[in-house]
């Protein structure tokens, strides 16, 4: 049997990546029985559970796929602080490992306030090195603020995945937010194409400055869009939220090349205001 790897980045509320902290990982199952973990995919090494993830950075596992439990413990000034990410699924999509990511990973302190280029270099990390799953965690209450109005309107999407095919990403109560007014031209937030096994967890995104803008003006949202097979499949989103823009789901192919189109795309509940 090989063992799926987990990997992940054990970080507090506000961003910084903690070394020391405890994990343990248990069955997401009635009971929540702690798991045998590994310490290699052949199996042949144990590891403690839970045990001690000693760089935050770089935490992670082997276990048989399944759906986990993890929760992580340190302590801080003010106390024992405890995080549990719920229903995590391992290696079930035929890959090797899960890696999870965060945006404050990818934020430079060049980047002045401006969360814009942070997103696009994880969905450059996410394209260029998605060998497995990837699960993205964003910071709890965050908010990242995008497109500042002061550089003129967007010239590019926020994000564009590409050929990903198993993505969980968990909001956490943060949301997107822009103070633009797209004088110029709407732009897209985030682009999908010829990717399957997405799930989007409360994903948030405010127009400060919306005040009746022109329907071809400010952001949309999602959008899928495509030329030619494979086309996007099982595309979920849960609890979205969206005020100002112009789209919060925009599904259509990029040209006349007829065929086909991006299917099984759900929203399980939605707030639109101002779209």
């Amino acid at each position: 049997m090989t063992f799926a790897r987990y990997n992940f980045v054990v970080q507090d509320d506000e961003g910084n990546v903690i070394d020391g902290a405890a994990i343990a990982v248990k069955k997401a199952i009635p009971g929540k029985p702690l798991v045998a973990l590994k310490a290699n995919s052949a199996g042949s090494a144990g590891l403690n559970n839970p045990f001690i993830a000693a760089s935050g950075a770089a935490a992670g596992f082997y276990v048989e796929s399944g759906r986990y439990e993890i929760t992580a413990s340190w302590m801080s000034s003010t106390g024992l602080v405890t995080r549990t990410v719920p229903d995590v699924d391992i290696g079930n999509q035929g890959y090797a490992y899960t890696i999870v990511i965060s945006p404050d990973q990818f934020y430079e302190p060049d980047d002045d306030g401006d969360w814009t280029p942070a997103f696009g270099r994880m969905a450059s990390y996410i394209n260029t090195n998605m060998l497995g799953g990837v699960t993205i965690q964003n910071t709890p209450g965050m908010v990242y603020d995008i497109w500042p109005e002061a550089d003129g309107s967007p010239a590019s999407q926020l994000m564009l995945l590409d050929s990903i095919h198993s993505l969980t990403w968990y909001w956490n109560g943060s949301r997107l937010e822009t103070d633009n007014t797209f004088a110029a031209n709407g732009q897209v937030v985030f682009a999908l194409t010829h990717c399957s096994n997405i799930n989007i967890y409360d994903a948030e995104y405010v127009e400060s400055a919306w005040d009746g803008l022109h329907l071809s003006l400010g952001g949309a949202f999602w959008v899928i869009q495509e030329a030619a097979s494979p086309w996007s499949n099982n595309i979920n989103f849960y609890n979205l939220k969206q005020n100002g823009g112009i789209a919060g789901l925009f599904v259509g192919q990029s040209s006349a090349t007829s065929g086909g189109y991006a299917h099984n795309i759900n929203i399980f509940n939605a707030t639109f205001d101002n779209v």
